[in-house]
């Protein structure tokens, strides 16, 4: 009698324990735990460890009243999804386990791949993000990360990380940032408040194919900051009173920018340096001392862009060094409307085409025409003859060459051919396991003459998914099949099937010291 037996593993034995007729406890109370039970069957609603019922020890009318889930271990498994509150304390159930008040305990606690899940309030810390994991907040406007105006607020360091829903504000002073990702790729930023900050809003430094999709960044040195970090898609931005909204150079080859409103930013809206293949569609730009600049830049599309009340629209200058001076070439820059500008346009020493690359079929005034389509310039005074929507005149471009095919008025006059979508899309976690929730974005995805207004997502398992970004459970695991169809908003369509291989979580749970008692386990 009178013993107390826990935190052992009871595994596969004929009979794992006979109790009859004595006074003995198998547990040591609440958060501590019992033991391990090979056979028992209950669940843990609460994710805390401990099965929501007894254990009940054969033969007698004992009980192990806190049954562990997993085998003992004085490290357990770490959590796959865990929570944050600032008002969590060590009385909640699960705390200092899946249960905690600030963010990165949390982040040192979730497994890797897993999701660390924060509920509305403000938390005074700086957070560092070094494992592959999604970062949730319940909401944008009322779940606050505030470093105190030190540090950065975010350090991303690791790949295939997802952040969203947060406010993210007051970071030390340059070259600190609210958002810092630091060789980290395949990063997704989706639906934040950046505001407020003494140093940058989004700084990505040496990271590949990342998203920063529908944020709204304000106030801060650099709205979004991106040097060496090719391949990144910005989408659905509002950056807005920044000193630059949005900074691209120094090898950020193939970024996108598009659907991003860019506005009463003191120096430059979109700064694009030293890379090449740049996008920018379906933007507006208005209000900056200089809309867009390209400083030496090439083989770039701008196109469809609403470029207003700027100091400059468009700034295209030489760069010159010791010895040496760089241009920009090949760019193509047309169908945009520059408006109100006090300099439409600036361009010297340059080699850029001002017109669609190719004879595009459009309407214009209910007639069909057949030609090069230019660009909208408020100050253009050329004359239409011919009633095709095209000056008769180039539009003249400073020391540079000309809009051959200047429009008569604004590009949204002119009805195009459809082209269809590119569909495209992206997974986090990179490698996930059984029972862990998938994140599929799909913020590549693009349409060069319009908009993409439906996403729909087929899985193996005849499921079906909505939205730019949908979430998706696999419970065995494989090999799946998850195809991404996009519809533009003139009816067009696209597709892409991509394979994604899903773990079994065995493979995920560390190791651990079993103890094995015989046949049985017998107390008196």
């Amino acid at each position: 009698n009178n013993n107390t037996i826990y935190h052992n593993d009871f595994i596969d034995n004929n009979i794992q324990a006979d109790d009859a007729n004595v006074n003995n406890t198998w547990d040591n109370g609440y958060p501590s735990g019992g033991n391990y039970w090979s056979d028992y069957n209950g669940t843990d609603s609460d994710g805390d460890g401990i099965g929501d019922t007894p254990y009940s020890i054969p033969d007698g009318k004992n009980m192990d009243r806190y049954p562990l889930m997993y085998p003992w271990n004085p490290n357990p498994p770490r959590p796959l999804i865990v929570y944050v509150d600032d008002d969590f304390n060590s009385s909640t159930p699960g705390w200092d386990y899946n249960h905690f008040n600030y963010i990165q305990e949390a982040i040192n606690g979730v497994i890797e791949g897993g999701i660390v899940y924060v509920l509305n309030g403000t938390y005074f810390e700086s957070i560092i993000v070094n494992k592959t994991i999604s970062l949730i907040g319940e909401d944008r406007s009322s779940t606050i990360i505030d470093s105190g105006g030190s540090g950065d607020v975010v350090n991303i360091t690791a790949n295939g990380v997802g952040i969203e829903g947060f406010t993210i504000t007051h970071s030390g002073s340059w070259p600190h940032s609210a958002v810092k990702i630091y060789h980290a790729n395949n990063v997704i930023i989706f639906n934040l408040n950046v505001h407020l900050n003494n140093g940058e809003g989004v700084n990505l430094y040496f990271s590949n194919n990342s998203i920063i999709y529908n944020c709204n960044i304000s106030d801060n040195v650099f709205g979004i900051h991106l040097p060496c970090s090719p391949n990144t898609v910005i989408d659905r931005c509002i950056i807005t009173n920044c000193e630059s909204g949005i900074n691209v150079s120094s090898g950020s080859n193939y970024t996108k920018i598009t659907n991003c409103s860019v506005s009463n930013n003191s120096y430059f809206g979109i700064f694009l340096a030293y890379a090449e293949g740049f996008i920018v569609t379906d933007c507006e730009i208005r209000n900056n001392d200089i809309g867009i600049a390209i400083w030496p830049c090439n083989f770039s599309i701008i196109k469809n862009c609403y470029v207003s009340d700027n100091e400059y629209g468009i700034y295209i200058p030489s760069s010159e060094g010791i010895g040496w001076e760089e241009y920009s070439y090949n760019n193509t820059i047309y169908l945009n409307n520059f408006i109100n500008n006090t300099y439409n346009a600036y361009s010297t020493n340059s080699l850029n085409t001002w017109n669609s690359p190719s004879e595009i079929t459009y309407i214009y005034n209910n007639s069909i025409y057949t030609n090069y389509l230019g660009n909208y310039w408020s100050d253009y005074n050329g004359t239409d003859n011919d009633g095709d929507g095209i000056g008769d005149t180039p539009y003249l471009i400073p020391d540079d060459n000309n809009d051959l095919y200047p429009l008569m008025l604004t590009f949204e006059n002119y009805t195009i051919s459809n082209q269809p979508p590119v569909a495209n899309f992206t997974f986090t976690p990179m490698e996930p396991i059984v029972n862990e929730t998938v994140a599929f974005n799909a913020s590549t995805s693009y349409d060069i003459d319009g908009t993409i207004v439906n996403y729909t997502w087929f899985f193996s398992n005849d499921s079906i998914g909505y939205g730019i970004i949908t979430m998706h459970i696999f419970t065995e695991s494989g090999t799946y099949n998850v195809t991404l169809q996009v519809t533009d908003d003139k009816g067009g369509k696209s597709s892409i099937t991509k394979l994604i291989t899903i773990a079994s979580i065995s493979d995920n749970i560390p190791p651990h010291t079993t103890l094995l008692i015989g046949d049985s386990a017998r107390g008196n």
